[in-house]
């Protein structure tokens, strides 16, 4: 990227955004309560858009303001690209198949080396790499990081996984220090060749482009191939291709790069993280960083699932979820009942070794997967299809706990969980949520949610609100508040 031309435009950028602001605030102050209804309207309407034009004109702004830095403008940076495939879960979406080491200096982007994750670390790796004391959530060192870098994803928060990537990735291949660390899936990697065209795969007749590269990646590849081996191999000379062709390739105007790349931030299939604090308005601004934080004395849901048998069987678990939530505004006291409704649409016949790993007692193409849900409140009661059954509880990130079953789907079943949890939101707030989606292999996963409320003026009856949401997108969203 030519950082001159971004330099150039800074100031007539940063001139619109304060005119924006200025327009914004006199509209602001022209508003009263003798406008006629007709005049209100319009008032409102132009009001709207000008607050959308305000927050478009910040964010560009604070871009051209930062992308030099974040290019190496003032000295080089090294980033570590983390690479999942969703086929086989993990909590940031998909278990590490590849990673890659770019370096930015001046604008330039440069792929250093692609590798798989025995290149890193192993079991037989000595002396392994350590990890900081007391900086991890319990169930991501159960996943072993240090010798599974496959496993670094295991958490939905993803300054976590930064943070954890950058430790461990210094160790295995010493250099300057990590600045920042990506996290890109099959999706992210279909929208690249937007921008470095189609891309054969060496042995066989296929041609990736941005409409077959996903399913090549989460499906495909592991039955073109004769072993796991050579599909692994084909796919980081893939990567290390297709990477090093967007290094050098000119990108398109802002607006199309948002309209390529804004769906997969938005879904968690682009993400990225940097430890120069200085980039974070920006990139939280935008949606990249991942983040998992409770909103301030509010609600917080995230339904994981964790592949429990090596393996890439996930392109075929769907899930549904539905969580019922009686809340009462006087006192924050809530209880709440989740559903989520686990299907295998696996075939039990012709599916590879390497995509149905066999579990022994248990019919071709199970697919064992842990469950959890990431919520402020206690459990109750756990039910699996209608029975009682027990959950295991860890602390997981500040305010949130991690509830965890594990559940085996035989081919063509459904499966469903069901929990009660009670807790209580602060007083005199509204009902706030946030929602952390996993962008999983199948988009149309979804969580549906229902909050009933008591007439806080009568004292009796209720009164109920709906919310969808996506299943694979994060998202913060306030209920409005009945009269106290």
């Amino acid at each position: 990227m030519n950082l001159t031309e971004v330099q150039a435009i800074a100031k007539p950028v940063t001139a619109a955004a304060q005119q924006v602001e200025a327009s914004l605030l006199s509209l602001s102050a022209s508003n009263s309560p003798w406008l006629l209804p007709p005049v209100d309207k319009a008032l409102d309407d132009l009001l709207s858009e000008l607050s959308q034009a305000h927050e478009t004109a910040q964010t560009a702004q604070m871009s051209v303001q930062r992308l030099p830095s974040l290019l190496g403008a003032e000295g080089a940076r090294r980033y570590v690209m983390l690479l999942g495939n969703p086929a086989e879960s993990r909590d940031i979406g998909g278990h590490i198949g590849n990673w890659a080491e770019i370096s930015a200096e001046n604008g330039q982007l440069t792929l250093v080396k692609v590798g798989q994750p025995y290149d890193l670390a192993s079991p037989a790796t000595s002396p392994p790499l350590n990890l900081k004391p007391g900086a991890y959530p319990p169930s991501l060192l159960e996943l072993r990081p240090q010798y599974f870098p496959q496993n670094w994803g295991g958490t939905a928060d993803f300054p976590t996984v930064a943070t954890l990537s950058k430790d461990l990735f210094e160790q295995a291949r010493p250099g300057a220090q990590v600045d920042g660390v990506f996290y890109a899936d099959p999706a992210a990697f279909a929208a690249l060749l937007n921008f470095t065209g189609p891309e054969p795969v060496p042995g066989t007749n296929i041609t990736l482009t941005p409409e077959n590269a996903e399913q090549f990646l989460t499906t495909d590849q592991f039955t073109v191939f004769d072993t796991e081996t050579e599909a692994n191999q084909v796919v980081s000379d893939l990567i290390d291709k297709v990477v090093r062709q967007f290094g050098t390739t000119q990108l398109p105007a802002p607006r199309s790069l948002v309209n390529i790349l804004g769906p997969l931030v938005r879904r968690g299939s682009l993400q990225f993280y940097s430890f120069n604090a200085q980039d974070q308005t920006l990139l939280e601004r935008i949606g990249l960083t991942g983040k998992v934080e409770r909103p301030v004395g509010g609600d917080l849901l995230s339904v994981l699932t964790r592949n429990a048998n090596p393996s890439k069987i996930d392109v075929y678990l769907h899930r549904k979820s539905e969580y019922v939530v009686d809340w009462d505004p006087l006192s924050g006291q809530l209880t709440a009942k989740l559903r989520v409704t686990l299907k295998n649409s696996a075939p039990n016949t012709q599916l590879a070794d390497v995509v149905a790993t066999q579990i022994p007692t248990l019919s071709a193409g199970t697919n064992r997967t842990i469950v959890s849900v990431l919520s402020p409140w206690t459990v109750k009661t756990a039910m699996l299809d209608g029975k009682l059954t027990s959950v295991g509880t860890q602390p997981e990130l500040p305010g949130i706990r991690r509830h965890n079953l594990l559940v085996d789907l035989p081919p063509g079943s459904t499966r469903v969980i069901e929990l009660e949890l009670a807790g209580a939101t602060d007083l005199d707030r509204p009902y706030t949520i946030a929602w952390i989606g996993q962008p999983t292999a199948n988009r149309s996963d979804s969580m549906k949610m229902e909050l009933l409320t008591q007439d806080v003026v009568s004292g009796s009856g209720s009164s109920s609100a709906f919310h969808r949401f996506a299943g694979d997108i994060d998202e913060l969203y306030t209920f409005s508040n009945p009269d106290r």
